[in-house]
């Protein structure tokens, strides 16, 4: 954490059981000196965020725990950021089928992730064959 200025650092999460674990993974120097934000993902958090236009979004190891009947929610939730002036970092597996693998995983199909980011006024683009690199920007 020694790249960006104070309060440049933003950790958004459903689970504020997920954002204590990465506060206590925090040095106390780290977080007196760079005064990271770590806050359960809300429309007020999103609008906070987004007020503070951020330059880069990266979603890991997300996208792949996402039903298939809530990924309008996610890149609704997302394209608060996007709009702001934000490029998407998108870390998941893409295939021709949304197919799940396990209890709480799916590998959903790029054409299926690019429709609902278009449906929310946002461009998917690969930036690896396979869909496992993906970036988000304003259509």
């Amino acid at each position: 954490m020694t790249f960006l200025e104070a309060e440049h650092y933003i950790g958004l999460d459903i689970d504020d059981r997920i954002l204590a674990v990465g506060r206590e993974q925090l040095a106390d120097d780290i977080v007196a000196t760079k005064r990271p934000t770590l806050e359960v993902i809300s429309e007020q958090s999103l609008k906070r965020v987004a007020a503070r236009q951020p330059r880069w979004v990266c979603s890991k190891g997300v996208l792949q725990h996402v039903p298939p009947e809530e990924l309008d929610d996610y890149f609704g939730s997302l394209a608060h950021l996007i709009h702001a002036g934000a490029t998407g970092l998108l870390f998941s597996k893409a295939g021709r089928e949304c197919e799940r693998t396990s209890p709480k995983t799916w590998v959903h199909s790029f054409d299926r992730l690019h429709a609902a980011a278009g449906g929310h006024g946002m461009r998917l683009g690969r930036l690896k064959k396979r869909g496992t690199f993906m970036e988000l920007r304003a259509a």
